[in-house]
């Protein structure tokens, strides 16, 4: 997996354990009902900017800096454990 899937994977782990819906954190990052939107964040199928994706993890508490590093680290533990 990549690091783009694993940040938007992360969303949705993240969106989970807060008990928010799809919805109710489209409204929440952009301000209208875009559930389509999320899903298709959460499971990578749509190639979101940077900026949409800081939206959304803003809305979450979080930022992109710290679930970047964090997922890069997991990223960096899988291919040593590879080699």
């Amino acid at each position: 997996m990549n690091l783009y899937n694993k940040i938007t994977s992360r969303i949705k782990e993240i969106r989970q354990q807060k008990n928010y819906t799809q919805e109710e954190l489209s409204i929440l990052a952009f301000g209208e009902p875009a559930k389509s939107r999320i899903n298709s964040v959460e499971l990578g199928r749509r190639g979101a900017n940077i900026h949409t994706i800081e939206k959304i993890l803003n809305a979450l508490g979080y930022t992109l800096a710290v679930v970047t590093l964090e997922k890069a680290e997991e990223v960096e533990r899988e291919l040593n454990e590879e080699n």
